[in-house]
């Protein structure tokens, strides 16, 4: 075999594993197009679920690691936060119970802090927002107290009860 055919056929070789590697990407394409549809549609179920669980008004909560699976994550992104608890009714009177036992004038300064924890997740910022909701509901502007300021119309804590 002289030169030139040897390079002749290693070019060819060449070619042919340049044709499979190109038929290997457009097979992997298809099947990530595939898969983002799957996601999508997934996602979409995640939200189905979730919105068929708010209209149940159901007490108990859907279960955490259900949750927390990424097929939730549109559903959570949008969870209203006035909606029924997150982390179930028995769960949420438990943490009101201690926001009871927190100086209003606290409350401010606590939930910017939590907000700031990288750490929690969607479920328990879920969770801590609906408290903020009620907290504000119950004390009024939790900043101006927290400033000192006493905002007419508002309960103090020993108003309360």
């Amino acid at each position: 075999m002289s030169d030139d055919e040897l390079l002749s056929a290693l070019l060819d070789q060449i070619g042919t594993l340049a044709e499979g590697v190109q038929a290997v990407m457009e097979n992997q394409q298809a099947l990530s197009a595939k898969l983002d549809e799957q996601a999508a549609s997934l996602a979409a179920i995640g939200v189905a679920v979730g919105l068929t669980y708010l209209a149940s008004g159901a007490d108990t909560p859907l279960p955490v690691e259900v949750l927390e699976d990424r097929a939730f994550a549109r559903f959570l992104a949008n969870y209203p936060i006035d909606g029924p608890p997150i982390a179930g009714k028995a769960v949420m009177e438990a943490h009101l119970a201690q926001l009871d036992q927190v100086d209003p004038s606290r409350l401010a300064a606590g939930f910017r802090d939590l907000e700031r924890q990288a750490n929690l997740s969607v479920i328990e910022r879920i969770r801590n927002k609906q408290i903020e909701r009620i907290a504000r509901e119950r004390y009024g502007d939790l900043e101006a107290i927290e400033k000192g300021r006493a905002v007419a119309g508002t309960p103090t804590r020993e108003n309360d009860r």
